[in-house]
């Protein structure tokens, strides 16, 4: 299993969001510690496009040693699939980029859940039973 970070610059309610800093760090970086505290460097992707706006993106990730991929700006889907085909991964968590403080208690609680009933897809969302920036979402 991967995790899947979707970000981009061009967010429609508050544009460079991901890029807003919180004591130091941008709330990119935030969330991959988050992450981080589930998920080893080499199994985290970013996913971003590659709207120019968007290397900034790509510059924390080279800082913090963290992969990324680049693809359609508009169809998120494809650029998941494109993950995972180069990957060769066929499940993933999905994280948005503007939650920096996803739990990684949850994350794996969710991850031992995913592991030990294999569904195709595993959420805590339907019905939401954790605050919005709390969402998991895993696909086999």
């Amino acid at each position: 299993m991967i995790a899947i970070i979707q970000a981009r610059v061009s967010s429609k309610r508050l544009p460079g969001k991901v890029l807003k800093k919180l004591n130091n760090l941008t709330i990119l970086e935030r969330v991959i510690n988050q992450v981080k505290g589930s998920f080893s460097k080499k199994n985290i992707i970013v996913a971003t496009s590659l709207d120019k706006k968007d290397i900034a993106i790509c510059k924390i990730c080279r800082k913090n040693k963290i992969k990324y991929y680049r693809g359609d700006l508009n169809n998120v889907a494809k650029r998941y699939f494109e993950v995972l085909k180069k990957t060769k991964k066929d499940s993933f968590l999905r994280v948005c980029a503007d939650s920096p403080f996803i739990d990684p208690v949850l994350i794996n609680k969710c991850k031992k859940i995913f592991y030990k009933k294999n569904p195709d897809f595993l959420t805590n969302v339907l019905p939401r039973s954790f605050p919005k920036s709390q969402s998991i979402k895993i696909f086999n």
